[in-house]
C-alpha cells in the first residue's frame, strides 16, 4: 500500500478512538498505521506482508508496554476530578425516618440521595443531617449537632 492510505488509516483510527470512551484500544493501531506510513514515507519499500508484520507487531507492542499505564494514569485523575465538589460536611434535609445503621432518602442541594444513617439515634422526616462519607451514590449521613 502506498505511504498516504497508512496515514489516512491512522488518521481513521484516531478519531475512531476520539469516538470511543477512553479504551486506549485504536490509539496504539493509529500509531502503528502511522509508523508504516511515515517509513513508506522516507523511501524505504517493502512489500505488503512486511507493512502488515510491521503494523502488528508496533501495534501490539505499544499496547501490552502502555495501555495499562495509560489508563491507570487517567483513572486516577478521574478521581481527583471527582473531588472538585464535594458533598461531604454538607447539610441535608431527612425526607423519609432513618434508623440507626438504616437507608432512607435525604434531600441534598435539591437532589434526593439515598442515604445511610450513621448515628444512633432515628432522624426523623424534616430532620437536618451532615454527610460524612460517600459511597458510590449512598451518602452516609449523622444528626446535625450544631
Amino acid at each position: 500500500m502506498d505511504w498516504w492510505v497508512w496515514l489516512a488509516l491512522s488518521a481513521v483510527l484516531l478519531f475512531l478512538e476520539i469516538a470511543t470512551p477512553t479504551i486506549f484500544f485504536f490509539l496504539f493501531l493509529a500509531g502503528g498505521a502511522a509508523v508504516v506510513g511515515l517509513v513508506l514515507l522516507l523511501g524505504l519499500e517493502f512489500p505488503l506482508w512486511t507493512q502488515m508484520l510491521v503494523f502488528s507487531v508496533f501495534s501490539l507492542a505499544c499496547m501490552v508496554v502502555f495501555r495499562r499505564r495509560l489508563r491507570l494514569r487517567l483513572s486516577a485523575h478521574g478521581r481527583e476530578a471527582i473531588d472538585i465538589d464535594p458533598v461531604v460536611g454538607q447539610m441535608g434535609v431527612v425526607v423519609e425516618d432513618l434508623p440507626p445503621g438504616g437507608l432512607g432518602k435525604v434531600e441534598l442541594r435539591g437532589s434526593f440521595w439515598t442515604a445511610r444513617n450513621e448515628g444512633n439515634t432515628v432522624l426523623s422526616t424534616g430532620s437536618r443531617c451532615r454527610v460524612t462519607a460517600v459511597d458510590g451514590l449512598t451518602i452516609r449521613v449523622r444528626p446535625d449537632v450544631g
